[in-house]
């Protein structure tokens, strides 16, 4: 009798011990798979601004500055997503890199020698994302 309630006490342990890291790992799949959705969503969006910026003419600097401000609203708020995923310690990093490359799309219809610029930090931006899809 005493072998059968150990067995079956054990049994009930093994069961709840098998719920909680499954429940564990799928939240741990859910978070990577949000992670991933929320830095597509960021890149896909700062790309399309950039060539619509490029393709616009405008009648005045301060129409361009309008313009640019409202294209990059987007890409903005899915920035601002993106870092609520990153580490702590990588999201004053990630919102400095994400203002210079916005800063380098509105500056490369009158310089494009920045274009190298450009891709230079739009490689360190994806290292960023990486890293952080990866833990």
């Amino acid at each position: 009798m005493a072998i059968a309630i150990v067995a079956g006490i054990f049994s009930l342990l093994g069961a709840f011990l098998g719920a909680l890291l499954s429940r564990k790992s799928d939240r741990g799949r859910w978070l990577r798979e949000r992670r991933s959705v929320a830095a597509e969503r960021f890149l896909c969006a700062l790309s399309d601004c950039g060539l619509i910026h490029y393709q616009e003419k405008f009648a005045s600097r301060t129409e361009e500055a309008i313009a640019v401000a409202t294209r990059f609203l987007p890409a903005e708020d899915h920035g601002r997503i993106v870092r609520l995923y990153l580490p702590a310690n990588r999201r004053e990093e990630f919102s400095a890199l994400t203002s210079r490359i916005i800063t380098i799309h509105i500056s490369l219809g009158a310089n494009p020698s920045l274009i190298g610029d450009l891709s230079r930090e739009m490689g360190r931006l994806q290292e960023m994302l990486e890293s952080s899809l990866s833990t």
